[in-house]
């Protein structure tokens, strides 16, 4: 039982590796702003080579769109844009890169967001968020008839907000435990849990102060 709990770890550890491995490698990509044809194959190859990587989220959904993309020997226009988008979204917002913060994720938001209601709801924050202290939002959120579960993303969660800004306590540098969490309960165990930025969950309590005001 030891050497399987022992073989287990050493897998994960060398997952969480080839992961921060494949971030930097997307991270250099969107540098000069375009995607070439060769990147994208080399990436496709990377990916290729290191499968217990591209077959866990965020990488997952990038290797399965670069097989279809690359079917031929050529990146149309239309494929380039989509893909650096795609890159830009796993990578997080390059101006909070540019500042000399680690960007969040912004792959798993859902898209379209979500109208976002706070009675009876169970909110999960991860990453720093600008509008306050976690004890801050914890208390708005409370304010406004909700609950904050502050160490997991539960069964019951309703929405994960995440703050533009990655925490240094985090896995990866662009996401970690509770954002992998939350994709796994949202995809596979249909709770109709929410996963929403920091600016959209700001604006949604704007909106729903001014209500009750």
């Amino acid at each position: 039982m030891e050497d399987r709990n022992h073989n287990f770890y050493d897998k994960e550890r060398l997952l969480d590796r080839g992961m921060d491995e494949f971030i930097g490698i997307c991270k250099g990509l969107i540098f000069d702003g375009i995607v070439t044809y060769d990147e994208a194959k080399n990436l496709l190859i990377w990916l290729e080579s290191n499968k217990p990587v591209a077959e866990k989220w965020p990488a997952s959904n990038l290797y399965k769109k670069l097989i279809i993309m690359l079917a031929t020997d050529a990146l149309s226009t239309d494929d380039e844009g989509e893909l650096l988008s795609d890159l830009i979204d796993l990578t997080g917002n390059p101006k909070v890169m540019i500042s000399g913060n680690n960007p969040s994720s912004q792959l798993p938001l859902c898209k379209p967001a979500p109208e976002v209601y706070f009675e009876n709801a169970v909110f999960v924050i991860t990453g720093n968020l600008e509008m306050g202290t976690r004890k801050f939002i914890t208390k708005v959120i409370e304010s406004l008839g909700g609950e904050v579960s502050l160490k997991t993303v539960r069964m019951d969660t309703n929405f994960l907000v995440i703050g533009d800004i990655g925490s240094k306590a985090w896995m990866h540098s662009t996401h970690g435990r509770k954002i992998e969490r939350a994709i796994e309960l949202r995809d596979t165990k249909r709770t109709g849990l929410n996963i929403i930025s920091e600016t959209h969950f700001m604006e949604s309590v704007v909106k729903h102060v001014d209500i009750e005001s």
